[in-house]
């Protein structure tokens, strides 16, 4: 029919494919040419999601990953598409923490925090649990507690289970490194 946006669509849903064919290549050269179709429309919309897209499905350590999801929460930002903004932002951190930058990572962390509880999400366990884990390998082990007992908390609030097993492990170690302190200090 030769409308832009169901080209774009389609060609996002061809890129994803390759992806699950396992032909990560051709789904770069896919996601490639819609973002440059996305730039030709300025469409600061249709470009962020297509930024998204091909930031989401590039591999960790391709270097474009972290560029394509940059602008693309920069561009959703500047639409007010705050959810979106913190999606990619979440996206962004888990680049960075796999690439051993942990303290943008936390950083990032910290400002999705904020961004949340602007917007009234309510499912906070999903940004306080990693900065537990990040405290934790930090050796913070007070922040890391206060995080666990704060995902554990928002988890409960919501009804929303799914990775119970890992907050309550989590909060559990974090007891047990306290514990081994204390005692490794003579404080027992």
């Amino acid at each position: 029919m030769g409308i832009p946006k169901w080209q774009h669509q389609s060609n996002m849903l061809l890129g994803k494919y390759y992806i699950q064919a396992n032909n990560p290549i051709e789904s770069k050269k896919v996601f490639a040419k819609v973002v440059g179709e996305s730039r030709k429309l300025n469409d600061r919309k249709s470009l962020a999601e297509a930024l998204n897209n091909q930031g989401t499905y590039l591999a960790l350590d391709d270097p474009d990953k972290e560029k394509a999801l940059s602008e693309s929460m920069l561009l959703y930002r500047s639409v007010g598409e705050k959810e979106l903004e913190i999606e990619m932002l979440m996206k962004l951190l888990t680049v960075h923490f796999w690439k051993g930058n942990i303290d943008l990572a936390e950083k990032e962390l910290l400002e999705a925090s904020v961004l949340q509880k602007k917007i009234g999400f309510k499912h906070l366990h999903y940004t306080s649990a990693p900065l537990a884990f990040i405290y934790s390998v930090k050796y913070n082990l007070n922040k890391s507690l206060f995080y666990s007992i704060n995902s554990i908390e928002s988890m409960e609030a919501t009804n929303d289970m799914i990775c119970a097993d890992n907050f309550y492990l989590r909060l559990g170690n974090i007891y047990e490194k306290m514990d081994s302190s204390k005692r490794s200090h003579g404080n027992v």
